[in-house]
């Protein structure tokens, strides 16, 4: 891709009125970098062992992947090891970031200068800005955690990175679509993607709008399930990604790789419910962060039977990706229970057999929790009762089923 004179003027723009803006440093060297100028991948360089020290991992492997992307003769092995060891070492408690004061800037006069500039000019001045660092104070890092990444010890960590690929977006692309298979997981580095999803009258609903840092499509990697969202980029991206297939040929890393992926998407789903089920609500803000490290992720096939009616409850479950089924004797029509569904509590509080067979329709992705840690929680927090006996009452007059 060949990037115009409008691109560079406005990264000129954002570093003239940010001198510490590095998001606008790293495009500039990946757009240098993609024309084959030397200038690119000098700038990515310095970016990498800058953002490094500030503590912005995200960005600094987006420099080294971009350097191994466009300069292909480059030795990047030294920067994927530095990187793992810079990783593997953090501290996570550093300060924030503290930029040091620059001289204001007359906005009016770089404005003129912006229309004047052009071609080689232009480049010249965008890359002097991109390469001063000086506004950076990197004695105080402000050390931002990197979904998935920060999971890793330094070699497992240096494997995962010699499988990523950098990729651009252009504004419309899709990098997941609702319904497809496969194609890996994302973190976004620059540029914002939307969240949609279709509802049952296939009407397109806005999720949420996503920036640099985020990670998305881990569901599908790790349930191999058809998509359940589609992400598209707003404006040009800049992806890093982990594909499908390179995931499949890793070696003993795969499954570390996968018990962080569900970990992390347990971790989300489970907080997100802690706020909108009652049986969470029960529970006092300080005790979630001890019932969210009680569960445990499984992956389930399509046809298993994980609760059957009249039988003892096996514990509490919790769907992060999949569909369950969910009949009773003298039901005529099945119920289901889909993503961030809570299922099985009251045959544990109430000691009292399974009301309803539950039984996986595709394959699934639980979160479960065992019935000697569930009712040890009952016992802490009595109120779970009194909540569940309430809610028991009102689906059973109102015809509806979500927890048996």
């Amino acid at each position: 891709m060949l990037y115009s004179d409008q691109f560079f003027k406005d990264k000129l723009i954002e570093l003239n009125r940010n001198p510490c803006h590095t998001e606008a440093k790293l495009w500039v060297g990946v757009a240098l970098a993609s024309e084959s100028d030397p200038r690119g991948i000098k700038i990515l360089k310095e970016a990498f062992d800058q953002c490094l020290m500030l503590g912005e991992p995200i960005y600094s492997l987006w420099a080294a992947l971009a350097i191994k992307t466009y300069a292909p003769l480059e030795n990047i092995q030294p920067l994927f090891t530095r990187f793992a060891m810079d990783q593997a070492n953090r501290d996570l408690s550093f300060e924030d970031v503290s930029v040091t004061q620059t001289e204001a800037h007359d906005l009016e006069a770089v404005s003129e200068l912006m229309t004047s500039l052009e071609g080689e000019d232009l480049k010249s001045q965008v890359s002097a800005l991109a390469l001063d660092w000086s506004a950076h104070d990197v004695s105080k890092p402000h050390y931002k955690v990197t979904p998935l990444l920060s999971a890793f010890n330094e070699n497992i960590l240096s494997q995962l990175l010699n499988v990523l690929e950098l990729r651009s977006m252009q504004a419309g692309d899709l990098l997941i679509e609702e319904g497809e298979e496969g194609g890996g997981v994302f973190w976004v580095c620059a540029g914002t993607v939307d969240i949609s999803r279709r509802n049952q009258d296939k009407e397109t609903i806005h999720l949420a709008t996503l920036g640099s840092g985020a990670l998305v499509g881990e569901m599908g990697l790790i349930t191999r399930s058809p998509r359940v969202a589609t992400v598209t980029a707003t404006q040009a991206v800049q992806v890093l990604v982990l594909p499908d297939k390179a995931y499949a040929m890793m070696d003993e890393s795969r499954e570390v790789v996968h018990n962080a992926l569900s970990h992390l998407v347990g971790r989300r789903m489970l907080q997100n419910i802690t706020k909108f089920s009652p049986v969470f609500k029960a529970i006092p803000a300080e005790g979630h962060p001890e019932l969210l490290s009680q569960f445990k992720a499984k992956v389930v096939p399509a046809g298993e039977v994980l609760l059957k009616q009249g039988k003892p409850g096996r514990g509490l479950f919790l769907i992060l990706d999949g569909l369950v089924e969910v009949s009773s004797l003298g039901s005529i029509q099945p119920k289901w229970l889909r993503e961030g569904d809570i299922f099985g509590e009251i045959s544990l509080v109430y000691d009292s057999p399974v009301s309803a067979t539950c039984t996986t329709a595709r394959r699934s992705l639980l979160y479960t929790l065992k019935p000697d840690k569930f009712k040890a929680l009952v016992s802490r927090y009595p109120e779970i009762q009194h909540t569940l006996a309430e809610l028991s009452l009102f689906r059973n007059l109102d015809g509806l089923y979500t927890m048996t």
